[in-house]
């Protein structure tokens, strides 16, 4: 994904800290705080794969219960991916979330390369602060992909046609935070819906993230209640 250097309305919040905790994909990895008969299983549980375009996307881990975070710390890590194989270790950092029962990994200090996937690995090594470990080890694969789908969804009003109202959803993993539209100069969070008055059939549309940095853009059609989808790269 390339980000373009152009403002969106002119604005930039040099004070705003880059995180992304709103949009954080949170999962969950149970501790067995109770005696339990013996079952086999597999030693490992994957969550299936995930896609993010931010290079240094930083994800967030929680327990539902309270952790013991070196022993967290020590049990968690990101690898490579080349299909079914798993590769090197990743140069990550794991460090104390919010609370007690959540770690955030964070990124390499370059990023995650685009195009490559990745492993994150939850080991059973883990323990709750009553020193229990984790039945087995927890996986999760995702992708550093170069596009973000934007999905738009455009409501015309019956009483008056020119009246449209414009919402925007796009994965929660993606940088773009804010939107505009063309021809009304407010700038609209992304959770946030937009009533602006179109004349024509079409319009621009620009898609930006938190400092207000334009990522990219599209043309929707307002000519009539209906969905459009803008492919970002």
């Amino acid at each position: 994904m390339k980000v373009v250097k152009n403002k969106c309305n002119g604005i930039t919040n040099k004070n705003l800290i880059k995180t992304f905790s709103a949009f954080l994909l949170i999962f969950f990895f149970a501790f067995c705080l109770v005696n339990q008969k013996v079952f086999a299983e597999e030693d490992s549980k994957n969550l299936g794969i995930k896609s993010i375009n931010d290079p240094k996307y930083v994800w967030t881990v929680a327990f539902t219960n309270a952790g013991d975070f070196n022993s967290i710390k020590n049990n968690i890590g990101v690898r490579e991916l080349n299909g079914n194989s798993v590769g090197k270790l990743v140069n990550v950092k794991v460090e104390p979330g919010e609370d007690d029962k959540t770690v955030k990994i964070i990124p390499p200090t370059s990023g995650y390369e685009i195009g490559k996937s990745y492993r994150i690995i939850v080991g059973k090594g883990a323990k709750s602060k009553n020193d229990k470990n984790m039945k087995r080890d927890v996986l999760l694969d995702f992708k550093v992909t170069s596009e973000i789908k934007v999905n738009v969804k455009v409501e015309v009003s019956e009483v008056l046609s020119i009246l449209k109202k414009i919402s925007v959803d796009c994965d929660k993993t993606a940088n773009v935070k804010k939107y505009k539209i063309e021809g009304n100069n407010n700038l609209f969070h992304i959770d946030k819906e937009a009533i602006t008055l179109f004349n024509g059939n079409s319009a621009k549309i620009y898609l930006c993230d938190n400092e207000n940095n334009i990522l990219g853009e599209g043309t929707i059609d307002v000519s009539k209640s209906n969905e459009n989808t803008i492919i970002v790269r």
